[in-house]
């Protein structure tokens, strides 16, 4: 199979070959008509990574869609700026008194089914995060906001209880899943019969038609969701986004139903069409109070809850809504989100029986807590990647060619040992990455998508997290490193006993949300670098602030992670496309937007 690579000298194909891995020279027979124009300088990220995620969501055959995932996540590796560290767990705290809760794997939790000491009717105080950025269901782009979301706006499909003490997706506000209907070019419909009655949470009456306006508001550019995107295997998308026309939907408010037309059959739509961005909102409030409508008090939603009260950094109080079709099976009259990052108060609250549920505590505690709440201390599935990104345009590197910065920021990921975090910083059972799609995402073929990642595509991943591997990378990192000091003139190193060390390279600063865990691993990053010379200060700042600034661009590197929003490796690969709102490494943008080091891949053809 073709595979996307970049044309810029052996030093950057050695690091893709780093101890551990084959030193398979990547296959590049397959560009055919792109070797002429690679030769005189390749093409540009948008001409090759953003044309290629286009051309896989139109693509009807399985094995083939999936092998352009695989050359898109070889692409993205092989740029440096996604450092992935360890694959996630879900490491939470619950109260023996809190069952029939539902954690699932793609990150948020749901707790209008649970129970209180055995018996529905009762109130839970918990905390999963600071202050939100937003409360509005199409701006939020993180997995304590699809909590909120999931709970309190509801879509045509969500996670419901299955009756044998399980969670499933299945038809929420649609009354059953519909049928798919093939279309010419290869299109596809789906008309969703929404159920009969259904009312927002002020009694007045929901129509279909309200999935149209919800929807065409999440791709227009002025409303500026981060994952609008998501909407592009939507026929019509390119138009809706240019100002020319709407997505392909029809509403017969009459009838009740709802018809969407796809570009290409869509195996994870049923999923999207339970992703908060997909769920209606209601456009007489939106438009009455366009800032602040979805953090006003009893704002119309169509969910288990509505929103009652909100307090400014302390806590939102979510109560039952008696309007939500499925009113009568809810079983939890009230939840109180506490507010709030700092991990010790967070998990004295618990200890005292304030909070129900926790969604952090401090890093050094959890060996005793493990210990010490044995029942309370849950590990659950989880599908995602923490992972460290770079800014493509970062200040600090402006001086250098587009190929030196690919080999610094590949050799920095390789002074870093995974395996050190995973032990003796998050002791969470998280697992050493050497991807960035995540274990637990399946391929075509049922198998784990990692079984087929790295430059070979036979699950070596892109460079070795075995123990006994690290010392071979950062031999190999020093020499990239050196190779740069050599060749760029603008930092030089020394080297004694065996040991080198790096003068004058440029003063980094690593930015990460004030919660004990991050930090502890931006200062481990920090000690790691200052063993060759290199400083990177650790900056903390304010969840909304840390958030803004990331998606701004405005840092040079930067704590991540990207929990899955479905079970498809393009919930992690489209996040990249150079639009796209979660672009937080700004690929395409900016003074390098039109860099043309990337080969053209035979998909393209």
């Amino acid at each position: 199979m073709s595979k996307l690579t970049k044309t810029l000298g052996t030093s950057l194909a050695a690091v893709l070959f780093a101890a551990g891995c084959s030193s398979k020279p990547a296959d590049t027979a397959a560009t055919s008509t792109s070797d002429t124009t690679t030769s005189q300088g390749g093409y540009t990220w948008a001409e090759t990574y953003d044309a290629l995620i286009s051309k896989s969501k139109v693509e009807n055959d399985p094995k083939t869609r999936f092998d352009m995932l695989h050359a898109l996540e070889d692409q993205l590796m092989s740029t440096g700026a996604i450092t992935p560290l360890y694959y996630y767990v879900n490491n939470f705290m619950v109260a023996k008194s809190m069952t029939n809760y539902y954690s699932s794997p793609l990150g948020y939790k749901i707790l209008s089914y649970a129970l209180k000491d055995g018996q529905p009717g009762g109130d839970f105080t918990v905390c999963l995060a600071s202050e939100p950025d937003t409360l509005d269901p199409t701006l939020s782009s993180t997995v304590e906001g699809a909590a909120y979301a999931a709970m309190r706006f509801g879509g045509l499909m969500g996670y419901l209880p299955d009756g044998k003490g399980g969670f499933t997706l299945q038809p929420d506000l649609a009354a059953e899943l519909p049928e798919k209907k093939e279309l010419d070019g290869g299109k596809v419909s789906y008309t969703f019969k929404l159920r009969d009655g259904l009312k927002w949470s002020d009694g007045t009456d929901f129509k279909a038609s309200d999935f149209v306006y919800s929807w065409n508001r999440a791709v227009n550019p002025a409303t500026a969701a981060d994952y609008s995107y998501l909407f592009e295997v939507v026929d019509g998308y390119q138009d809706a986004v240019d100002g020319k026309g709407e997505l392909n939907l029809v509403a017969d408010d009459a009838a009740n139903t709802f018809t969407v037309t796809l570009v290409a059959n869509t195996p994870y739509f049923y999923d999207l069409a339970s992703f908060p961005t997909f769920a209606p909102v209601q456009k007489a409030a939106v438009e009455a109070n366009p800032e602040t409508w979805a953090s006003t008090p009893n704002t119309p939603s169509m969910g288990a809850y509505k929103l009652t009260a909100k307090e400014t950094g302390k806590n939102f109080v979510y109560e039952k809504n008696e309007h939500y079709w499925n009113a009568a099976n809810v079983t939890v009259n009230k939840i109180t989100f506490a507010l709030s990052d700092d991990d010790n108060a967070i998990l004295t609250n618990f200890k005292t029986g304030d909070y129900q549920l926790i969604a952090s505590f401090p890093v050094e505690e959890i060996e005793t807590l493990k210990k010490d709440y044995p029942d309370e201390f849950i590990t659950a599935p989880y599908i995602g990647t923490y992972y460290v990104s770079w800014n493509m345009n970062a200040p600090e590197f402006v001086d250098f060619t587009e190929e030196q910065r690919t080999n610094i920021r590949l050799a920095l990921g390789l002074l870093i040992d995974r395996n050190n975090i995973v032990n003796n910083i998050t002791k969470g059972g998280q697992i050493p990455a050497n991807s960035f799609v995540p274990q637990g995402i399946l391929d075509y073929d049922g198998s784990d998508f990692t079984a087929h990642n790295g430059v070979n595509h036979d699950g070596s991943g892109y460079y070795s997290v075995k123990p006994e591997d690290y010392k071979a990378n950062t031999e190999k990192a020093v020499e990239m490193l050196k190779a740069v000091a050599d060749e760029s003139g603008k930092f030089s190193y020394t080297e004694s006993n065996g040991n080198v060390m790096f003068e004058g390279f440029p003063e980094l600063i690593y930015l990460t949300n004030n919660t004990t865990g991050h930090i502890k691993i931006g200062e481990y990053i920090q000690s790691a670098f200052a063993s060759y010379g290199i400083s990177i200060k650790v900056e903390q700042q304010e969840w909304a602030t840390f958030l803004n600034n990331r998606k701004a661009g405005a840092y040079t590197v930067a704590r991540n992670g990207w929990i899955a929003d479905y079970n498809d490796p393009i919930s992690f690969l489209d996040m990249w496309y150079t639009e796209s709102g979660n672009n937080d490494s700004q690929f395409g943008r900016g003074e390098h937007a039109s860099y043309k080091g990337y080969a053209k891949s035979s998909f393209l053809d």
